[in-house]
């Protein structure tokens, strides 16, 4: 399965009728989130950068991402 066709979320569950762990693409009461690394810095990015927007005097829109790569590079870091 290619990362793009993976679901961002997954959330995994304890199966009494399997007796396992099963995981899912719903939400359900109890169930564990995972949120795929590429997806949440994705979704990162674009909170950021309308956080730190701003427009010069010509109108022109201006973002603010320079910090952005640190939080990227502490994100990955294992």
């Amino acid at each position: 399965m290619k990362t793009s066709e993976a679901p961002d979320r997954i959330y995994v569950h304890w199966s009494k009728h399997a007796k396992r762990l099963c995981a899912s693409a719903a939400q359900g009461k109890g169930d564990i989130e995972y949120v795929r690394t590429d997806a949440f810095i994705d979704k990162a990015k674009k909170w950021f950068g309308e956080q730190n927007e701003w427009f010069d005097s010509n109108g022109v829109r201006h973002c603010g991402l320079e910090d952005f790569e640190d939080f990227v590079n502490y994100v990955e870091e294992e």
